[in-house]
């Protein structure tokens, strides 16, 4: 989720001004787009710097742009808003798993299109336990489909989600 900011509206204006001056005059090179990148590098507020990213590679209708941020986790965030905003799983492959962080962030894209898209199989890569267990979850009960609910290991999740009761030893 993206908080708008006073600042942030101002940075995404100014974006877009960029973007249109560059539309207007006819330059469809990676001019633009790399005028538009600078500017957003510039953008001392993280949160703004990903806004900015984001908004570039919606506008431009290239996920790759979000590779231009030198902040790692700008990057990374920006592939996975993407993502979600695209419907589109494939761009979490973007997100590198070197790290548990980063693995997380995977985990988190793929979670967040299956819960969009209504699909269960998308659950299946999720590679962190409990966020495998909640996307099989919320799409059990959105679903209405106890099946999805018995692929939950956490014994607690699998009863709220399918109704079964938990007994404790």
């Amino acid at each position: 989720m993206i908080i708008f900011h006073r600042s942030n509206v101002f940075a995404t204006v100014i974006l877009f001004s960029v973007l249109a001056c560059s539309t207007e005059t006819g330059s469809q090179d990676g001019s633009s787009a790399i005028k538009a990148s600078a500017h957003c590098q510039d953008i001392e507020s993280v949160f703004d710097k990903l806004e900015c990213f984001v908004t570039l590679a919606d506008v431009r209708d290239d996920p790759s742009l979000c590779s231009q941020s030198t902040i790692e986790g700008v990057e990374l965030q920006c592939y996975a808003i993407i993502a979600e905003r695209r419907n589109d799983k494939d761009l979490c492959s973007l997100i590198p798993s070197r790290s548990q962080e980063q693995q997380t962030l995977r985990d988190v894209c793929i979670s967040d299109v299956a819960k969009k898209v209504l699909e269960p199989k998308f659950c299946e890569e999720i590679v962190t336990p409990g966020l495998r267990d909640s996307c099989y979850a919320q799409l059990g009960k959105e679903l209405g489909d106890s099946n999805l609910c018995k692929k939950i290991h956490d014994a607690g999740l699998r009863s709220m989600c399918g109704g079964e009761p938990v007994y404790v030893q």
